[in-house]
């Protein structure tokens, strides 16, 4: 059974397949974990960040003389930077996602699932498959082991998926982690 995927969706559903990506320990472990956009998480960095670094910058205003608030003012700008630079990272993660060409093909048997882009093939076969995630934005095939490739489909083919899924038998492995909250 051939699903044709030609639509990219939104940057979200990259988004949150980096979170997924970057957590894959925990969510190998805990596939019902709540997932969100990784993009969210270096906001709440660059925010704290700055934060701290208005402040430590007040106190060096205040009180010049005092040589660990200005060591903290500058640690917690390099902070800012970095949370920056790590936003600009995911970004540029995202559309390098979007921009791959031509349609996607994923292809589900008996023995394995076949992700095929124009550039690359990835294959998981269905014994290393531990559970079917199904996420905001994202359908995951989350692996059994961390090295095995983790498989994700944009949400809008979750109907087709749903129904390819039951027909192989392989529904008991669905975790739907849309409705917890």
């Amino acid at each position: 059974m051939k699903l044709e995927i030609k639509e990219r969706g939104s940057s979200y559903v990259y988004d949150e397949y980096l979170y997924i990506m970057s957590r894959a320990n925990e969510i190998v472990k805990n596939p019902g974990m709540k997932v969100h956009r990784i993009s969210k998480d270096a906001i709440r960095l660059g925010t704290m960040s700055l934060i701290l670094f208005i402040v430590f910058l007040v106190f060096v205003i205040l009180d010049s003389s005092y040589a660990f608030y200005k060591g903290l003012c500058i640690f917690s700008g390099v902070l800012v930077l970095l949370s920056l630079l790590y936003h600009y990272m995911i970004v540029r993660r995202i559309k390098s996602f979007m921009n791959v060409k031509g349609t996607i093909t994923v292809s589900f048997d008996e023995d394995h699932i076949e992700y095929k882009t124009s550039e690359n093939t990835y294959k998981i076969k269905w014994k290393d498959v531990k559970n079917i995630a199904i996420n905001e934005y994202t359908i995951c095939f989350i692996p059994k082991d961390v090295k095995k490739i983790l498989l994700a489909i944009n949400i809008k083919y979750k109907k087709d998926v749903i129904k390819i899924i039951k027909e192989l038998e392989k529904d008991k492995l669905v975790i739907d982690n849309t409705k917890k909250k």
